[in-house]
């Protein structure tokens, strides 16, 4: 340090101390600056610029400290499992914790860091170890030389290390000639380990009795999809066996996994717990966050078991007359103000309306942070054999808003795990075996108990007396058929009903068979109205099945594609369906005996070549024919051929039918004077024609050249020439055979010439409306005569 006049002369030097301290003594009266010579590997700090500033010293008075900040840097690092030891960390790689890293070497101003470290007031340290995320550092360092050395952790086998934003050279457990700046932040120094795979497994069951204990007779569940995240990154999934296990293969060995279940309708369920056996031990050290198994620890080579999910559900939804779970009700959450799903509620928004599976099972989990206060729920039954006016009224809700402490915890609302019985005591007596619900409660979250039990009835239609299902043994039928239906109409309730029709809805199109109908047995003729059949007066004892029998005919107007039959039970005392819409579907299919379209045709001697068989031109035998998806036919003696139903048309718009001559087939020296192949347009239940012509005709030749064009079009010196080709050709019906004697043209120049001298015949050829048809046949062939090309 030094003390300087206004004017920059030199009045005494000092050396700072071990612990920074810096004293100028006997300093006379007078103005005075007090200069840093800057310390190597030191940053300058901001404040030094103020202190830099003239200040007075006055006889006998103290001066106040002048002090100098300087800025020091840091290493930082990462100890992971490399799995696929590319030396760079991927968010499937877990952290390696617990895991010692050594510092070592010099200072800017030659120091030995450690012993550096150790000097200060208080001490640094040259040891750190990687904390639950992998992650080390070292601070306080200033600019040098260093080299960090990782402790090989136990059981796993060392992978790559990565030089970070220092620079440095890599070796083994070693990254050195990390060159730190002045008061700079290295970071990115990865040390890659690989360990033997392991495994994560458990088991979802529902935990009726709440000890997170998987006993004999509660329920596993098959199924569920559980989720493998790493961090905020989903790893893998995989669903429940049927014995409610799951399991995670050739899971990377390290920290921070976590698993999350769901049920097959989408719902994210937490449990409380990790072990299903309600054991101290914890294989895989994990915690318990905001109802989540996470922060689960792999160790190479082992299996972490009862990673678990005790299923806790806050409650079921169930038929209030038939005390059994109802599927696809929707259960909704609201809270107080300040209440947001998506970072107070575990599965977040997707979790706010939850649809019910078979179970009936819903749950909601508040999340630490979610505000204190009144949360209600609301359920929408689903549509058609539920009173949508909700709540129950046979099974009304428990009055008001219900609070919840902190005991007894959980906080069952009822002892029952799932639907009541038909018997059970109803009324609002808590933590009994009663039907005791609410519909609101007042949380306090951190505090209040888990609520569970909490089974919510809904009102069936008329208590959804019947249950109704209609079956048919037939798929696919056709336009006449007779279809056999079976309806089964079954009584729910210990009570009789009376008043009872038996309701059928038929497809449009299909007729009641007259006769035909059988109610367990006994023949019952129906009241029918429009396409309504209806069994009116039909008495049900308690618990009682009736079966009914009868027969429809499919209608010859009826479309092709399915057609569903809906039966359900009507009490007509009050004209109000009581009961499910049981359904039917056939699938009405062409028929071939009355849909196909057949194909006559003939191939004759098309001696005139105008593509229509003339008077006096005969047919050709032993010609063979083939259809697209393999079909041969041959014609007979008189060249006539019949191809049966070889598809059946679009109902609506018809389909095109190909057809092709095989042109080997025919006599010798006879060519198609017709399209081939040729398409045909099919109706439904109509014949279609399709003929080929085929003749023996003058071949007239052209041998042309390069010389013939200009380019890649026919010169006009040429043009003359084709006239006269074209007058050689009406005297007679002929083939033009082009045979173009190839040069060094390329096959796309040598393609588009024939094309344009081609163009041009037909152009030609066409100003005479009344010319036969003009077949052109192609030969390429090279300068030498040898063939280069098929003939076409």
């Amino acid at each position: 340090m030094e003390l300087q006049r206004p004017d920059g002369s030199l009045v005494a030097f000092a050396l700072t101390d071990a612990t920074g301290t810096y004293t100028f003594r006997d300093v006379e009266a007078g103005d005075y600056v007090v200069v840093e010579i800057q310390p190597n590997g030191f940053g300058d700090a901001a404040e030094n610029t103020a202190n830099k500033l003239p200040f007075t010293v006055v006889a006998n008075q103290p001066i106040a400290s002048i002090n100098f900040g300087e800025r020091t840097g840091s290493l930082s690092g990462l100890v992971y499992n490399d799995s696929d030891r590319n030396g760079l960390r991927s968010a499937s790689e877990p952290a390696i914790p617990g895991v010692t890293v050594t510092l070592s070497g010099t200072t800017a101003r030659g120091e030995e860091i450690c012993a550096y470290l150790a000097a200060l007031t208080p001490k640094g340290s040259c040891i750190a170890v990687s904390d639950a995320t992998g992650a080390w550092a070292f601070t306080g360092l200033p600019g040098g030389t260093y080299a960090v050395t990782e402790t090989q952790p136990a059981a796993y086998n060392d992978g790559a290390e990565t030089v970070g934003s220092a620079g440095g050279t890599a070796g083994a457990d070693v990254i050195s000639g990390i060159v730190l700046a002045t008061a700079g932040d290295a970071s990115g120094y990865l040390f890659g380990e690989q360990g033997n795979v392991g495994q994560i497994s458990g088991t979802v069951w529902f935990d009726a009795n709440h000890d997170r204990k998987r006993d004999p007779n509660e329920q596993v569940k098959s199924g569920w999809t559980v989720q493998l995240w790493l961090g905020n990154t989903q790893i893998t999934s995989t669903t429940t066996k049927a014995d409610g296990t799951y399991e995670f293969a050739n899971v990377a060995p390290g920290v921070g996994y976590r698993v999350r279940f769901i049920s097959p309708e989408g719902i994210t369920f937490s449990g409380a717990r990790t072990n299903e056996n309600a054991s101290t031990a914890n294989p895989g050290n994990a915690t318990i966050v905001n109802g989540e198994i996470t922060n689960i620890s792999v160790v190479p080579g082992t299996n972490v078991p009862q990673q678990s999910l005790p299923l806790d559900p806050s409650g079921v939804v169930y038929d209030s007359v038939r005390r059994v779970p109802v599927e696809g009700a929707k259960v909704t959450i609201t809270g107080p103000a300040g209440f947001d799903p998506a970072i107070h509620l575990i599965g977040g928004t997707a979790n706010v309306t939850q649809t019910t599976g078979d179970s009936g099972f819903y749950q909601y989990l508040l999340m630490a942070g979610a505000p204190s206060g009144t949360y209600s729920l609301a359920v929408v039954p689903p549509s058609g054999s539920y009173n949508p006016a909700q709540p129950s009224t046979i099974i009304p809700p428990c009055p008001g808003t219900q609070t919840v402490g902190a005991t007894p915890n959980p906080y069952l609302v009822s002892l029952i795990s799932g639907a009541p019985a038909n018997g059970t005591a109803d009324g609002c007596t808590l933590h009994t075996a009663s039907t005791a619900y609410f519909l609101s409660f007042n949380l306090t979250v951190g505090v209040s108990a888990d609520v569970l039990n909490n089974n919510i009835p809904l009102d069936p239609i008329l208590k959804g007396a019947l249950v109704v299902t209609k079956v048919t043994p037939k798929v696919n039928v056709s336009r006449g058929e007779l279809v056999p239906y079976t309806i089964t109409a079954r009584n729910t309730l210990n009570g009789r009903l009376s008043g009872i029709a038996i309701t059928d809805r038929l497809p449009a199109g299909f007729q009641y068979r007259t006769g035909s109908a059988r109610i367990d047995g006994v023949a019952v003729e129906p009241v029918q109205i429009g396409r309504v059949l209806s069994w009116r007066n039909q008495n049900f004892a308690a618990r009682a099945e009736k079966k009914l029998d009868l027969l429809l005919v499919v209608g010859a107007g009826v479309a092709e594609g399915e057609h569903v039959n809906q039966a359900y039970a009507v009490n007509t005392i009050v004209d109000t369906v009581v009961s499910d819409i049981a359904e039917a579907a056939v699938r009405i299919v062409p028929d071939p005996d009355f849909d196909c379209s057949d194909i006559l045709g003939k191939v004759f001697d098309d001696r005139n070549v105008n593509g229509i068989q003339d008077a006096g031109e005969p047919g050709l035998p032993g010609v063979r024919l083939a259809t697209v998806n393999g079909l041969l036919i041959t014609t007979d003696q008189y060249g006539r051929y019949h191809v049966t139903c070889p598809m059946i048309p679009n109902e609506a718009r018809g389909s095109n039918f190909i057809l092709k001559l095989d042109v080997r087939t025919l006599p010798s020296g006879y060519r198609v004077t017709t399209g081939n192949p040729e398409t045909v347009r099919l109706t439904r239940g109509k014949f279609a024609t399709l003929n080929f012509g085929a003749s023996i005709t003058r071949v007239v030749r052209a041998d042309i050249t390069g010389a013939v064009f200009e380019g890649d079009k026919v010169s006009d010196v040429y043009r003359g020439q084709v006239e006269a080709l074209i007058s050689a050709l009406s005297s007679k019906p002929s083939v033009l055979r082009i045979a173009y004697a190839r040069g060094a043209e390329d096959d796309g120049q040598v393609r588009r010439r024939l094309n344009a001298l081609k163009d041009l015949v037909h152009q030609c050829w066409k100003e005479d409306g009344d010319r036969y048809r003009l077949i052109i046949e192609e030969e390429i062939v090279a300068t030498d005569g040898a063939n280069k090309g098929d003939v076409k």
